[in-house]
């Protein structure tokens, strides 16, 4: 009868309904089944959260894995700096883009061919906003001036990152900008550490605060010093030295007895290593070297064993290990030491 449904027309109207409940449960427990990892600081489980972390990171090829960084990135510098922040200047909104000035198109170039990727350049084009006043503003508003400096860098320094450089230390521009300034400043690190073989473009990268260290020659003297009399020098030489600079370049920067202190500890953590690598002809050779003192070769009392397996062995054991504890212990150590000092310091 009209306005009246059968029975089995019921069933076939509610059989729709029944089926979308089902897969509207099912769609929620597939989601609940592949939702991804709580933020940082969220209660969940440890052994599943970390197996949910390592499946969701093993599959990231590089470009994915490049993507979220800049992601991250971002969000990072919009906590910290608000609207002004990497979005502030080229966001793709109609209000900011009207506040793209002319020299932004240009100088963004520049970073670009230097290498510098998208994040990057975005926050190096924040240190010539135009509410950044005074010389450095100025500096990095200029295209030619810009130039200048990325080109100074990578023609005298070789393998330097120009980007990480200028983010890393802006008022590094000040010297860069001037050819002649940063030829000086570069000789006067690399006289002081006194190490031929020495990357010192991955010193400046990662630490270009030296490329400001006044007296820089003398400074970074004192604390290669101070470096060699420790039990690294005496086992690897400048080898040795040089390789703890790289890894952790506050060492130049660092006053003699903060250095010192960092490595104090090397000798327990290597010495029995690399006896037993060594053998009889490492404790001949750690002999001969005591009885010369600090007057003995610079090699390090691996480079006085005879050669051989065993030489090229507790040379590579050595290595291992300075490496290791630069990063690990020397570094901690020595921002300690600096927090401790400014502490200290009177108010």
């Amino acid at each position: 009868r009209p306005g009246r449904v059968s029975g089995s027309e019921s069933a076939a109207m509610t059989a729709p309904c029944v089926a979308t409940g089902a897969v509207t449960r099912t769609a929620t427990e597939v989601g609940r089944r592949t939702r991804l990892p709580r933020a940082r600081g969220a209660k969940t489980s440890g052994r599943s959260a970390r197996s949910r972390v390592i499946i969701t990171f093993s599959r990231l090829n590089p470009g994915e894995e490049r993507d979220k960084y800049n992601s991250q990135a971002k969000e990072d510098d919009a906590r910290q700096y608000g609207v002004w922040g990497v979005d502030g200047i080229r966001q793709r909104s109609a209000s900011f883009a009207k506040m793209e000035e002319d020299w932004e198109q240009t100088v963004s170039q520049v970073w670009i061919n230097a290498g510098a990727t998208e994040v990057a350049t975005q926050r190096l084009l924040i240190l010539g906003a135009k509410w950044q006043k005074g010389a450095l503003g100025e500096i990095y508003r200029d295209p030619e001036a810009v130039s200048v400096m990325v080109r100074s860098l990578e023609s005298l320094l070789p393998g330097a990152n120009p980007a990480a450089v200028f983010h890393g230390c802006p008022e590094a521009a000040l010297v860069c900008v001037d050819r002649n300034a940063l030829s000086a400043q570069l000789v006067a690190l690399r006289t002081g550490v006194g190490i031929a073989r020495f990357d010192l473009a991955r010193v400046v990268t990662h630490s270009p605060s030296l490329l400001l260290m006044r007296d820089a020659a003398r400074e970074c003297a004192e604390s290669a010093a101070a470096l060699r009399a420790t039990f690294l020098g005496t086992l690897l030489g400048d080898e040795g030295v040089a390789a703890a600079i790289e890894v952790c370049p506050a060492l130049l920067e660092a006053p003699a007895e903060d250095v010192a202190g960092a490595f104090e500890g090397f000798g327990d953590d290597v010495g029995e290593n690399v006896a037993d690598v060594g053998g009889a002809s490492f404790r001949l050779a750690l002999d001969r070297h005591s009885c010369a003192g600090p007057s003995g070769a610079r090699g390090g009392v691996i480079g006085e064993m005879t050669d051989g397996d065993k030489k090229e062995a507790a040379r590579e054991t050595g290595m291992r290990h300075a490496v290791d504890y630069a990063g690990r212990v020397a570094e901690p150590y020595l921002r300690r030491a600096k927090v401790a000092r400014e502490k200290a310091r009177p108010r």
